[in-house]
């Protein structure tokens, strides 16, 4: 073989050795390329997942988010209506005790109208009997008031005691009137027994509990107490002087009361005994 032709076969072979090298250099350059591409493919892909997750996440979280305020506003509005029933409930509950105290409180104080008492009863009796004065009316309508009337309350049998009525006479007091008084002045006696509802004219002395119900005939009794001792009346108006007459010749000096207990319960309502106040 000539020189010529062996070196164009060693340029031939070195050609394609060169050819050889250079492809495995583009198929190491092709295969580093894939590998960069799937690495790059791999990071995004992670990086898409995670976006996806933090997206997810996110969306989970603003719908616990809302499911919570929900769930709150719910618990809220159950508060508020709890509190809202609470509420009502205690102000009804405050307006009926607020009734019933005061009911109780009416109750506690209930007692007659002094004024009508006066006006009504006390004057139109005296005035039946023959035994009527302003100081007398005033006299009777103070007895009311230290004798029944105790903390506000009007009491129509004595507390402990045997006295009866508005006027707190004793059965015994009682029955004394007509045995040692009216038996010997028939004619006072009759227009007393006038006023006994449903009784005979004729009838000897009347039962105390006439002193519970009737309460003319009451006020003609507890007159006749004091009508019986004849000390003249002090005024009308004058509270102490009637407070010491009383004391003297109707609570006595056995009794408990006393003219500073007595003007305690009466001075509140000075102003019906002063001024020529007569009903």
């Amino acid at each position: 073989m000539s020189d010529r032709a062996q070196a164009q076969i060693n340029t031939r072979a070195i050609e394609i050795a060169s050819a050889t090298e250079a492809r495995q250099s583009a198929h190491e350059d092709l295969s580093n390329r894939r590998e960069e591409l799937a690495a790059t493919s791999r990071a995004e892909l992670k990086l898409d997942m995670q976006r996806g997750f933090d997206k997810v996440e996110g969306m989970i979280a603003a719908l616990a988010d809302k499911v919570h305020a929900r769930i709150s506003d719910e618990k809220d509005a159950r508060h508020r209506l709890v509190i809202t029933i609470g509420g009502a409930f205690i102000a009804l509950l405050l307006a009926v005790s607020g009734f019933l105290f005061l009911k109780l409180m009416s109750w506690a104080r209930a007692m007659i109208d002094p004024a009508e008492l006066r006006g009504h009863v006390i004057r139109p009796t005296l005035e039946h009997i023959g035994l009527y004065s302003p100081a007398a009316a005033n006299l009777l309508l103070a007895t009311v008031l230290a004798e029944s009337v105790v903390a506000g309350r009007q009491h129509l049998v004595q507390q402990g005691g045997p006295a009866l009525g508005i006027y707190q006479i004793e059965p015994a007091t009682h029955r004394d009137v007509w045995d040692n008084f009216l038996s010997y002045r028939p004619d006072l006696g009759d227009l007393v027994r006038e006023l006994v509802s449903g009784k005979k004219s004729d009838e000897a002395r009347p039962g105390p509990l006439e002193l519970i119900w009737n309460l003319a005939y009451a006020t003609a009794i507890a007159r006749l107490v004091y009508y019986r001792r004849r000390p003249p009346l002090p005024p009308a108006d004058d509270l102490p002087g009637l407070g010491a007459y009383w004391k003297r010749f109707y609570n006595t000096a056995a009794g408990k009361g006393t003219i500073e207990g007595f003007l305690q319960k009466v001075e509140p309502f000075s102003e019906l005994f002063t001024g020529g106040a007569d009903v």
